[in-house]
């Protein structure tokens, strides 16, 4: 007859409404340590303070950059402003880090710099890993083959299935990723029953084509019809737009089905569902690869972590509108980085399926300054403990857009980001020849060019003009290593009569 909100306001009810029972609480339970602050809800701080009385014994833990339940109701003003709440507080700050990388604390730092909040920016103690990895994939089955495909290899070095994750934003992305990996037979487990057949939408959809029997390429057509905002008011059920996702997921499955068994029923595609999308988590010890919405994996973490679907209205969602709701969303991707202990890959697609439709994407925005953390990680003078600080993202940020009459850098074409700037003819030539030598560069040692250098720093070194090698050095994106690789190469192109043939990737420059 209730349930656990009903709990909770009883149990403030009673403590507020008789002092001999609230007194006979209080002295029973002396001492209160509330975990997860940063979650709490109105109701729930309301009962705190009547549990805990004019004179609370109280300590409480939160992280301010992992709030990210505002959409259940959670507030994590309350933790910010727990010292103006409550007379005598005293905060610690626990900026140790004992799960991840300085790699991958440098990334997820990178991220928090897309709130206005006071990064509290984490300190590694665990010795370096790799640096994180970005994939741009064709369409959502490439990228998770690819992902199956690194598992597989990686696993192959040693291990257990269940050091890896594979984490996205909604419960809709799983199906695919859950199909491809069976399809690799590799044993998948799906975090906190988030499976797409769990989902009641779902559930709802396959009974009715079992109720209403016909060819199941009707009944899809149907569903899919359903999706229509149209159609909502046409007695349509009106879905929420995660629970329309997922029955776009179903229809895309069920034409995926229909290309393997054009003649196929609505009971055989449902057994069909049910191996292709199989779920063999039968406990914590079973040895399987976890996936797992950002949501759903709070609190946990894998030595390696795959990061997928990271596209524009999928990170953020394309339903977070307001400042508060786009912050979350920066507060969630931070949670998803923080999962990876060791190794963390991320990765998005250029075209993904919503049902029978196939539409183009383009990398997040927060990917902005992901790529420049990564620019800064391969520049790290040592491969010890690399820094990637807030101040360090906002400078390489800012010239950026020092370049671009101080407007934010625009998307170009691939998601990533274009510049353009008042430079004169003379320089605006040479900064072409150097984007000229790094397109070869990226063709000889097959990695993307803005790995070689961004195009900010293409840019400084126009404007700066270094004549040698410690003067590079000085140039924000060149290390030592970079700048043994590619300086001699990159001040012959200095020097040169800017009006002159553009150099080619050749030498020590082009063989490393």
């Amino acid at each position: 007859m209730i349930d656990f909100d009903d709990l909770l306001r009883l149990a403030t009810r009673d403590l507020e409404a008789d002092p001999e029972y609230a007194a006979a609480r209080r002295w029973r339970f002396r001492h209160l340590f509330v975990d997860e602050f940063q979650d709490v809800n109105p109701l729930q701080f309301r009962l705190l303070g009547a549990w805990t009385g004019p004179d609370p014994d109280l300590c409480v833990v939160g992280d301010p950059n992992q709030a990210i339940y505002a959409w259940n109701g959670a507030d994590s003003r309350f933790l910010d402003g727990l010292d103006t709440m409550l007379d005598g507080v005293r905060t610690v700050e626990l900026t140790e880090n004992y799960r991840s990388s300085p790699q991958i604390l440098g990334l997820a730092n990178a991220v928090l710099t897309e709130t206005t909040a006071r990064p509290m920016e984490l300190r590694p103690n665990r010795p370096d890993g790799p640096v994180p990895e970005v994939l741009e994939c064709t369409d959502e089955e490439h990228e998770a083959t690819t992902i199956a495909g690194r598992i597989r290899d990686a696993k192959a070095t040693g291990g257990r299935w269940r050091d890896f994750a594979v984490l996205v934003r909604t419960n809709a992305q799983l199906a695919v990723l859950a199909e491809r990996l069976g399809a690799a037979n590799i044993p998948v487990a799906t975090r906190g029953g988030a499976r797409l057949l769990d989902q009641p939408e779902v559930r709802d959809a396959l009974r009715a084509f079992t109720a209403k029997g016909g060819p199941l390429t009707v009944q899809l057509a149907d569903l899919e019809r359903s999706l229509d905002p149209e159609q909502a008011g046409r007695g349509a059920p009106h879905l929420t737009a995660e629970r329309a996702a997922n029955v776009a997921e179903l229809v895309r499955l069920g034409r995926e089905f229909l290309s393997l068994e054009p003649e196929g029923r609505p009971d055989e595609f449902r057994q069909w569902l049910t191996s292709a999308l199989r779920n063999d988590a039968g406990g914590a010890d079973v040895d399987a690869v976890e996936l797992s919405t950002f949501h759903a994996a709070k609190g946990l973490e894998w030595p390696d972590v795959h990061v997928a679907g990271l596209e524009d209205g999928l990170v953020p969602i394309r339903f977070a509108e307001s400042d508060d709701q786009q912050a979350e969303e920066v507060r969630l991707l931070y949670v998803a980085f923080t999962r990876a202990e060791r190794r963390l890959t991320l990765s998005w697609a250029r075209r993904r399926s919503f049902g029978s439709r196939s539409v183009n994407r383009r990398s997040s925005p927060l990917l902005e300054p992901v790529e420049v953390a990564l620019s800064i990680l391969r520049d790290a003078s040592t491969p010890a403990s690399p820094t990637v600080s807030a101040e360090a993202i906002r400078r390489q940020r800012a010239l950026l857009r020092s370049v671009d009459g101080g407007r934010p850098p625009r998307r170009g074409r691939s998601g990533g980001r274009t510049a353009s700037t008042d430079l004169d003819e003379d320089q605006q030539r040479l900064v072409d020849l150097l984007k000229a030598w790094r397109r070869d560069q990226a063709k000889a040692t097959g990695a993307p060019a803005f790995v070689i250098f961004s195009d900010a720093t293409l840019v400084e070194l126009v404007l700066t003009a270094p004549a040698d090698h410690q003067e590079l050095l000085q140039v924000n994106g060149f290390g030592p290593v970079k700048a043994q690789r590619f300086g001699p190469a990159v001040l012959e192109i200095l020097r040169s009569d800017p009006k002159g043939e553009v150099p080619s990737a050749r030498g020590d420059s082009a063989a490393g």
